[in-house]
């Protein structure tokens, strides 16, 4: 199990970097190798901001509102964040 879980945060941390090198495809093909159960949180977080990344705005909406739910306290700030900008790029 603890393996398991290792392994799981490893691919989203893979996820992570693949993002910030635009690599947007390459990110999509990894998340979707990745359990949401082990890590919610950062999972729907990730894939807000793969969303995002492909111009999905209400995509990214619905993903950081699922993140939010399952998240701590500190987290989720900073994933209001993210939704906050969401909106303000809306207006």
């Amino acid at each position: 199990k603890a393996r398991s879980s290792l392994k799981q945060l490893a691919s989203l941390r893979k996820v992570q970097i693949l993002l910030s090198q635009n690599k947007t495809d390459e990110a999509e093909k990894q998340l979707s190798g990745v359990s949401e159960a082990t890590y919610k949180s950062f999972y729907f977080e990730l894939k807000g901001d793969l969303s995002f990344a492909q111009g999905d705005k209400g995509a990214a909406r619905d993903a950081y509102s699922t993140a939010m739910e399952s998240s701590d306290p500190q987290t989720r700030s900073l994933i209001q964040m993210k939704f906050d900008d969401l909106a303000e790029g809306d207006a």
